[in-house]
């Protein structure tokens, strides 16, 4: 390795680590180099616009020639390229912010972003440089490298952003076998304060890109998650979103999408576990008990919400959708659709 040119990458990187501006003798001390040497490879990079003096403090920060860099990097990624219009469709259809990112050395560099389509104040992400065990695209990525990449990212290090960062390679060892076992990685607040991201691979995208081998995985990874015992789940109610509903009508598209009878019963299964649920009420909604499966771990309580998402509109359109032959089109704004052919209703 030529030795200039390396500490001339070691200088920009110090530069892009920090939003202050860096003087000679600060990037010195901190790269362990003589000033001279620091000094004269500033001016050389000044020479090319990659940094730029503050002609008042006398201070460095990154120029503007890396900026054209950056974005002739970004012109030239396939994956990017690619995922425009997919992303784009997402974000409207989901109505949140969708990230697209790869995996580079132990971070994601996120490679595109687009915005929540609503009117909050957002900041565009790409070029961010996020370590790869402080998010769910990290985590989705480095669950399905070989034994020995995955070895050396968890090796570290592991710098904690929040409190809710995990840092220990045990609990890290632990999320990756779950994003496997479910086919999902979570993040919760680990990167920034308030904020959560899912990452999830799709039977939709493998027949969107026609590679059977993604489509086999979906399906082993979807049954493979059906095998989990209902206690694992953390399903304390009957609510379309993390409730009974919720997986019974997953299970039961899948079913349609792939006629793959371990996903039938899986959705017969936890149909049968929401009407458990269900209680007999005076009102119009009924009453759904919330609690434990077994009644002696936790008392249970009860609600009697209407909504879509927690309540009892979202549970009768799912038990419609299982009842009946009409093709349900409410759950595409949550990204669930059968591509045909459609073997049936579970149990039939």
């Amino acid at each position: 390795m030529i030795q200039s040119v390396g500490r001339a990458a070691r200088i920009l990187k110090a530069l892009g680590s920090e939003s202050a501006r860096l003087g000679v003798t600060e990037l010195a001390e901190r790269l362990g180099l003589a000033k001279a040497t620091v000094y004269g490879l500033l001016r050389t990079l000044e020479a090319h616009q990659l940094v730029e003096q503050d002609l008042e403090t006398g201070k460095y920060r990154l120029g503007p020639a890396l900026l054209q860099l950056g974005n002739a990097f970004l012109d030239n990624n396939e994956l990017r390229a690619r995922s425009l219009l997919w992303a784009e469709t997402l974000a409207g259809r989901a109505r949140e912010a969708v990230h697209v990112g790869v995996l580079y050395g132990p971070n994601v560099l996120l490679v595109h972003h687009v915005f929540r389509p609503d009117n909050s104040l957002q900041i565009l992400q790409v070029g961010a440089s996020i370590p790869w065990h402080a998010c769910a695209l990290g985590k989705a990525t480095v669950a399905y490298l070989d034994p020995e990449g995955q070895a050396e990212l968890l090796a570290g290090p592991l710098p904690r952003l929040t409190g809710r960062t995990l840092t220990s390679r045990e609990a890290l060892e632990e999320a990756l076998k779950a994003v496997v076992e479910d086919g999902v990685a979570l993040e919760d607040q680990e990167a920034i304060v308030g904020e959560a991201g899912i990452a999830a691979a799709l039977l939709l995208a493998a027949r969107g890109v026609g590679d059977a081998g993604w489509e086999q995985t979906a399906v082993a990874l979807a049954c493979r998650a059906a095998d989990r015992p209902a206690s694992d789940t953390g399903v304390v109610n009957a609510n379309f979103c993390h409730g009974a509903a919720g997986l019974a009508h997953l299970y039961n598209r899948m079913y349609q999408a792939t006629g793959e009878p371990e996903l039938g019963r899986a959705a017969l299964y936890w149909l049968e576990r929401t009407l458990g649920f269900y209680r007999r009420a005076r009102d119009a909604g009924g009453t759904w008990v919330q609690g434990n499966w077994d009644p002696g771990q936790r008392e249970r309580w009860t609600w009697n919400g209407i909504g879509l998402v927690e309540g009892a509109a979202g549970v009768a359109l799912v038990l419609l959708a299982a009842a009946t032959s009409v093709e349900p089109t409410w759950d595409r704004m949550f990204l669930v659709s059968a591509p045909k052919p459609d073997p049936g209703r579970p149990g039939d």
